[in-house]
């Protein structure tokens, strides 16, 4: 079970000190992109923009048309308005961190502890270092892990960083969603067993893409690039059995009933201000 999760950069800061950037060339913008306008009677044209949550040059080059969308509009919305990541961060640490006198080594097999040191020493790591997280939290660090390079340089995902440069040019901006709704369908979908057995799913995920040379998330990163909806897509429902209950319940909580929710706020800010044009930014 693959989980589309946000991204939360200070997970992995917060195990790992920061390290110089090192000077790239950069990449030329990519030549397609998920841009689609958003045009009604009565309504200033907006637009909506599929982002991919990575700090990654490849995607921080915008298409052309990105560009221009974000310069002439009035108000930039992304899932989460991303002012202050710190207080994002106490969050997500409070909600996933076990309460003093427990910790994961508890609720995870000898085996389990074992594939899961061993992956994380493979980046200057160790499962001590997350010994306090809950399965969840664990797993949303693991899937970061390629990206350590580029955080601890401190780079920002694409939706950060048009965040903060919308807000620095006077735009209006914010978020459609509140972060506690992403802790309760990140943190309280599944049980606690239910969160090991993903983990351990997790782990074998890691496993495979080291056998295919590739990881997963450059795969996700390459098919965004190509701006094939629909391999994108195939990548991504790649490790969802659609017959497992649990794979269910999680892909409602994280997927389905999130897009109900970002689609109908989406549409009352264009309802309850027609004058305005808006980009919406989402992962």
């Amino acid at each position: 079970m693959r989980r589309f999760l946000p991204y939360f950069p200070f997970l992995l800061l917060l195990l790992a000190a920061p390290v110089a950037a090192q000077e790239t060339a950069k990449p030329e913008p990519p030549q397609h992109t998920f841009l689609w306008k958003v045009e009604r009677e009565g309504l200033a044209t907006s637009w909506l923009f599929g982002t991919i949550h990575v700090p990654d040059d490849r995607i921080n080059a915008l298409h052309p048309a990105v560009k221009a969308a974000l310069e002439g509009a009035d108000a930039f919305y992304g899932e989460l308005a991303l002012d202050s990541t710190e207080e994002l961060g106490k969050q997500v640490l409070a909600a996933g961190t076990f309460e003093e006198g427990h910790d994961l080594r508890e609720v995870v097999s000898d085996e389990l502890w074992e594939r899961l040191d061993q992956r994380l020493q493979k980046h200057g790591m160790s499962a001590a270092m997350l010994r306090r997280f809950k399965p969840f939290l664990v797993n949303l660090t693991l899937v970061q892990l390629d990206m350590l390079p580029l955080i601890q340089s401190g780079k920002k995902a694409l939706d950060e960083r048009i965040f903060l440069v919308a807000k620095a040019k006077g735009k209006e901006v914010g978020g459609v969603e509140q972060v506690e709704e992403q802790i309760q369908a990140l943190a309280y979908t599944l049980t606690l067993e239910e969160s090991v057995a993903s983990l351990s799913q997790g782990l074998d995920d890691m496993d495979k893409a080291d056998a295919r040379g590739v990881s997963d998330l450059e795969r996700i990163m390459r098919a965004w690039l190509t701006g094939s909806g629909r391999l994108l897509l195939a990548i991504g429902m790649e490790s969802w059995d659609l017959n497992d209950p649990v794979d269910q319940r999680s892909r409602k909580a994280l997927l389905l009933d999130r897009n109900v929710h970002m689609a109908e706020r989406t549409a009352r800010k264009l309802t309850q201000a027609p004058e305005k044009s808006f980009v919406f930014a989402f992962g």
